[in-house]
């Protein structure tokens, strides 16, 4: 899920997905996952500080851009590959 800040719409967090045990740590306070479960997209979410923050779904470019990447090098795997079969010829 995406909190968007409610008095500011450039700032937003991307939630990890939601377990009862998590919950979504910022400067501006906490809120549980617990908080989150059930909810509805467009409701709105106060942390324990007082924040609010609106529940979204997250648009294909604000996942990818939020999301960290992982790289797996393939190319190394098929270097090898090849060149065990190669060497064998």
């Amino acid at each position: 899920m995406l909190l968007r800040h409610v008095g500011s719409s450039d700032k937003w967090y991307l939630t990890q997905p939601l377990a009862a045990h998590k919950s979504v740590q910022s400067h501006y306070g906490v809120i549980p996952h617990t908080d989150i479960i059930g909810r509805s997209p467009r409701d709105i979410l106060a942390t324990n500080r007082g924040t609010e923050f609106r529940l979204t779904w997250p648009s294909l470019d604000e996942y990818v851009t939020k999301v960290p990447r992982i790289v797996t090098p393939v190319y190394l795997l098929f270097f090898f590959v090849s060149f065990s079969f190669s060497s064998s010829l």
